[in-house]
C-alpha cells in the first residue's frame, strides 16, 4: 500500500492552480540525479531531495507558458502590490537609512570593499527595493525580471534601468558586472545552473555573486524520511 505523501500546511491564499495534466518530471536541476517526491507543496506540486546535492527541488513541474503567465501578473494577481508613484518616492526617500541595516547588502559592501562606483546586476530585482539602497550607497546599478510591471515600476519611479528578460538574455546589454545579486531567486528558475553560469561568465575579476535562497531544510526532511 502506497502511503500518501506529507503535505505541507500554508496558509497563501494566493497559490497557484497548475494544469496537471501538462507538468513535466524532473530530476535534481544542479546534479542531474533523478529522486523521488518525498513531500507536496500547497499547490499540490511534489516536491524530491537530493542526497547528493542536499537541495530540494520541484519534482514536476507546470509548462513554461504557466510559469511566464504567474510571472507576468505576478505584482497584480499573486503578490498585489500597489506600484503607484506614492511607493517610487517613499522607497527612494527611504533608501539609505534602509540600506544601513540591510544584512544582504552589508555583506556586499563588505565583500567589494565598499559600494561606491561598483556595477551592480539584481538578478530578478522585483520593484527594485535592492538595487535602490545600494544605488544610495553610490552603486551603479541595473537590473533584470520576468515582471513587466515590476520592471516599468522601476524604471519609470526610480530611475533604475531594469530589463525584462533572463540573465542570460540581458547579458551582452549589461556587460562585465562588479557583483551579481539573486535574492530568492535561484530557486525559481526551471534551469538554476544556467543562470550560475551567465552570472559566472559576467562577473570582473574579484568579483562577487550574492546567492540568497529559502532553506529547504526548513520543509522537514524527517518527515519525508519516515515514508
Amino acid at each position: 500500500m502506497t502511503m500518501p505523501l506529507p503535505v505541507l500546511k500554508c496558509l497563501d491564499a494566493r497559490i497557484p492552480k497548475w494544469n496537471f495534466d501538462a507538468l513535466n518530471e524532473r530530476v535534481c536541476p544542479f546534479c542531474g540525479n533523478g529522486n523521488a517526491p518525498m513531500l507536496v507543496r500547497p499547490d499540490q506540486l511534489p516536491v524530491a531531495f537530493c542526497d547528493t546535492c542536499g537541495c530540494w527541488y520541484v519534482a514536476n513541474v507546470p509548462h513554461e507558458s504557466e510559469l511566464s503567465r504567474i510571472y507576468d501578473s505576478y505584482f497584480s494577481t499573486h503578490r498585489p502590490t500597489t506600484l503607484s508613484a506614492h511607493l517610487g518616492i517613499s522607497m527612494i526617500k527611504n533608501a539609505l537609512e534602509a540600506s544601513q541595516s540591510d544584512w544582504q547588502l552589508q555583506i556586499l559592501s563588505r565583500a567589494l570593499g565598499g559600494l561606491n562606483n561598483k556595477y551592480i546586476v539584481d538578478v530578478g530585482c522585483g520593484v527594485g527595493r535592492f538595487l535602490v539602497m545600494a544605488k544610495a550607497q553610490g552603486a551603479d546599478v541595473v537590473g533584470c525580471d520576468l515582471s513587466p510591471e515590476a520592471c516599468e515600476f522601476a524604471q519609470n519611479h526610480l530611475g533604475i534601468v531594469v530589463h525584462c528578460k533572463t540573465l542570460q538574455e540581458c547579458a551582452p546589454s549589461v556587460g562585465r558586472v562588479d557583483a551579481v545579486i539573486m535574492r530568492d531567486l535561484i530557486e525559481h528558475p526551471l534551469e538554476p545552473m544556467a543562470t550560475v553560469e551567465a552570472a559566472y561568465e559576467m562577473l570582473k575579476p574579484g568579483g562577487c555573486l550574492l546567492i540568497h535562497t529559502p532553506n529547504g531544510g526548513g520543509g522537514g526532511r524527517k518527515v519525508g524520511t519516515r515514508l
